[in-house]
């Protein structure tokens, strides 16, 4: 698992201890609190604050800071305890969601939501009675956003729908309940047939409720709405389309939700002037065409032809056409009548094009060559690109994924499984999957012991997710348990030995996914010997490889552990009793110019002394920008830009989560697990509310990220205040 692209889903799966405390009636006036200048706040309790936020300890924030009359204390205390999080802080958050101060509402609701499983009717009905109770001014907006967001995190509370819900008629708070509507939604998969039906009259608007696109957002969160609202989805989306705002993603996505009469309204974003639609809206546009499961494959055509035309010498320069061709060349179905464009991408000419324009037009060959290819030895492949180059290695292991592999192709597997390209072995491995000829032993054993970690990791995610790649031949049986059928395996016992090899290494690297990667692995391959190497896991400082040791052994040894951390074993990161700058100006020189990135101090301190502390020893210099997803994200800092791993010489750092919205141009850490920060950062495109809380937000950024290709470097940092 890659950090960041797929942690949504798991902070709300492995982030959610159960919350049993009996919520406090929040339909009470607010607490009775001294004014907030009675007393200034006390730099030592705020320093006291602050550790006991990054020990991720709740005895150190003291019920006297909670109830404290100064309002810095309290909004210290919030933010301490909603980054905390657990059981053990709920009282405390219920008790500030009272407060008199917007700022300490946001936070206490934020850390109610951030876990909310056993126990979310309750704190739902507390959230409910508190957003009544709330003032309706400006000020409280912040505070009333983060309340219903906090009920739209409570997924396993049947009040939550219909609480969320009755608020999408008020003017004022009606979008707010369609972003936490859609929070719902992608946890549930689904929303009642009346909720959708309310979402679209907000969408559309009234006399009494503007038009809000931010009621799209849900329809974009589930994989299908029930076919009686799909026509009027269709109406009230492609009236919001003429509207320009942050939610116009959310309105293409959702219009691939309204079957397949919504090609033709998607024509116009795809096919109209340059100056219509976005970069980002026109590749989301694609997409939602892609995603219909009928009547889109002629506009895919029209418009991959229409990007393929574009001069090469734009092409090369990294042109908006650029990032749309390569977004829509992961998604171009096997049709012939794709084949004229893709035979011209294939065939681009790199005359004139400077080193970064050759890269890219390289790009674009090859991933078109891998679509036309019906064998590893087409002449198109073959013409794409040097032989040795990472490009046309990864083209081929695409031709290799959907051909039958006969010898010739068995060698070359065996070839690109043990390239230098991190890349290319990792995507190796995922052959392993499909094709059962392929030297499974062999090619898991190299990448356990690899040096990247990366591939090690990858090998091991794949081995927990498949274990049956492990099995020793004529091993698999199947058993059946109740109503089902159970796979059963004997690993081999050489890639035991080499995962259990592996666990001292992850420990010593001082990264989270790498050990987390071999506990899960040990489960999934049934290694019960080596239950006694993954207890003292039940005691780390991350709850995640808590959570998933616990499941491990429970899985092995049928006895569940009690997984805590020892008291007083926690440790705060050194630069969390430093002051951090207000504002730190990150400046990289890179292949597209000057790209700025502005971590906010006072918000987000650790993170923002952390990544100057990597700037100024050149960890980044040489870096590649790896992941460019044109409506999404820029990711950066992974040491072998293959999206794994950080430096080894540093721990990893506590998320300064909150609840802050992502909007273009956001920067935020990539994560693959709660607590795992080390040297990667990401740059949203686009507004993306999925992510809103998720993730740590810690700045922003200038310049011309939307320029940014997959592969590009920086060259240098410079660091200012």
């Amino acid at each position: 698992m890659r950090r960041f692209l797929r942690f949504g889903a798991l902070a709300m799966a492995l982030g959610s201890w159960a919350c049993s405390q009996k919520a406090p009636d929040a339909t009470q006036a607010s607490v009775a609190l001294p004014s907030a200048t009675a007393q200034p706040a006390s730099p030592e309790v705020l320093a006291a604050l602050r550790e006991a936020e990054h020990r991720r300890r709740a005895v150190g924030v003291s019920e006297e800071a909670v109830n404290s009359p100064n309002v810095a204390t309290r909004q210290a205390a919030a933010r301490a305890l909603a980054r905390i999080a657990g059981p053990e802080v709920r009282p405390s958050l219920l008790t500030l969601l009272s407060d008199e101060d917007a700022e300490v509402v946001r936070w206490g609701a934020y850390g109610l939501g951030f876990e909310c499983s056993a126990g979310a009717d309750a704190v739902v009905s507390a959230l409910a009675a508190r957003a009544v109770s709330l003032p309706s001014d400006e000020p409280w907006d912040a505070a009333h956003l983060a309340v219903m967001r906090a009920i739209g995190a409570c997924s396993s509370s049947p009040k939550a729908e219909p609480t969320l819900a009755a608020w999408l008629t008020n003017e004022r708070r009606g979008c707010g309940a369609a972003l936490a509507l859609g929070d719902l939604a992608g946890r549930t998969r689904r929303l009642r047939e009346e909720t959708w039906v309310s979402l679209l009259n907000r969408a559309q608007g009234s006399v009494s409720s503007p038009a809000c696109s931010a009621a799209f957002y849900p329809f974009s969160r589930v994989p299908h709405v029930p076919p009686s609202v799909e026509k009027r989805l269709l109406e009230v989306a492609t009236a919001a389309l003429q509207r320009e705002d942050p939610y116009r993603l959310m309105t293409l996505r959702a219009l691939s939700r309204a079957g397949a009469d919504s090609a033709t309204v998607l024509e116009p974003v795809l096919l109209g002037g340059s100056s219509s639609y976005s970069m980002e809206e026109k590749v989301e546009a694609f997409r939602a065409v892609a995603r219909l499961e009928k009547g889109g494959q002629a506009l895919l055509v029209k418009a991959f032809e229409s990007w393929a035309a574009a001069a090469p010498a734009e092409l090369a320069k990294g042109a908006p056409e650029a990032q749309q061709l390569l977004a829509a060349l992961a998604l171009v179905p096997a049709d012939p009548r794709f084949a004229k464009p893709l035979e011209r991408l294939a065939q681009l000419p790199a005359d004139g094009a400077n080193e970064r324009g050759k890269r890219i037009l390289s790009m674009l060959r090859c991933r078109a060559a891998a679509r036309l290819a019906a064998s590893v030895t087409a002449p198109l492949l073959a013409r794409c690109d040097l032989a040795g180059s990472q490009e046309r290695k990864r083209a081929e292991l695409v031709v290799l994924d959907r051909i039958p592999l006969g010898a010739a192709e068995k060698t070359l597997y065996s070839k690109l499984a043990a390239d230098e390209s991190v890349l290319v072995r990792e995507e190796a491995l995922e052959l392993l999957v499909k094709h059962e000829g392929l030297p499974r032993k062999a090619t898991l054993l190299e990448a356990l012991r690899a040096k990247p970690s990366g591939v090690v990791i990858a090998a091991l995610q794949l081995l927990a997710k498949h274990p049956r790649l492990a099995a020793k031949a004529g091993t698999e049986d199947e058993v059946k348990e109740g109503d089902k059928k159970i796979a059963t395996i004997e690993p081999e016992a050489e890639i035991i030995a080499a995962v259990k090899a592996l666990l001292p290494r992850a420990v010593a690297e001082k990264e989270p996914e790498f050990i987390d990667a071999c506990i899960d692995a040990i489960g999934a391959l049934g290694a019960r010997e080596l239950v006694p190497l993954v207890e003292p896991f039940c005691r780390s400082e991350s709850p995640q490889t808590r959570e998933r040791a616990k499941n491990t052994i429970t899985l092995l040894s049928g006895a569940t552990p009690s997984c805590t951390l020892p008291e007083g074993s926690e440790k705060a990161p050194p630069e969390a009793a430093r002051a951090a700058p207000e504002k730190l100006r990150l400046t990289f020189a890179s292949d597209v110019g000057e790209l700025v990135i502005v971590l906010d101090g006072a918000s987000a301190p650790v993170t923002t002394q952390r990544f100057a502390e990597l700037a100024r020893k050149g960890y980044f210099n040489g870096n590649l920008l790896h992941r460019v997803d044109p409506s999404y994200v820029v990711q950066f800092g992974s040491p072998d830009g293959d999206g794994f791993g950080g430096p080894t010489d540093v721990d990893p750092f506590r998320c300064e989560t909150g609840p802050l919205p992502f909007g273009p141009l956001s920067v935020g850490v990539a994560l693959s697990g709660r607590d795992t920060g080390k040297s990667q950062l990401f740059v949203t495109r686009a507004r993306h509310p999925h992510i809103d809380g998720l993730y740590p937000l810690v700045g922003l950024a200038e310049g011309p990220w939307e320029k940014v290709i997959e592969g590009d470097v920086i060259r240098s940092v410079t660091v200012s205040e």
